[in-house]
């Protein structure tokens, strides 16, 4: 009773999701609209954990920019990907949270619960991605990177 889930936006399958919370009346999935970017960072505050979720139908190596939106916020990451992605590395190499391959349905429910169980380590999880990210991902570090390249 104390797990709630926030779907912000207007992604393709919110309709659907819509219809299964209805039918099966679950009360604790919340749907909100798009947000602006203004107000994005008040979101993420407000929240424990960034939940990513990719189809498992997508074949490429895609990292959607949540992930590392979630780090740079401080929070942990919980991503359902394609087996392709590279999210999976670099929520690993991050040590910023759990992903699994988004094809199976008892994994996602096994993560889920995984951090949930683990909730006493968000701090530790948003910590590490956010040190991550600053490390490779900011303007700094890419400007080192192509000072090296050159």
């Amino acid at each position: 009773t104390d797990l709630c889930f926030l779907i912000v936006g207007s992604g393709t399958e919110k309709e659907k999701l819509q219809k299964m919370v209805e039918a099966f009346k679950l009360t604790n999935v919340v749907f909100k609209d798009f947000i602006s970017r203004e107000d994005y960072s008040d979101l993420l505050n407000s929240c424990d954990v960034g939940l990513v979720s990719l189809s498992p139908k997508n074949k490429t190596p895609v990292v959607p920019w949540k992930i590392l939106g979630y780090m740079a916020a401080k929070l942990p990451v919980v991503a359902f990907l394609n087996q392709e992605s590279d999210g999976h590395e670099i929520i690993e190499k991050a040590q910023c949270g759990y992903s699994v391959v988004s094809d199976n349905l008892n994994n996602i429910i096994s993560v889920i619960s995984k951090a949930y169980e683990n909730k006493n380590q968000c701090k530790v999880l948003g910590e590490s991605g956010f040190n991550y990210v600053k490390n490779n991902f900011s303007k700094e570090a890419s400007v080192d990177v192509i000072d090296q390249l050159i």
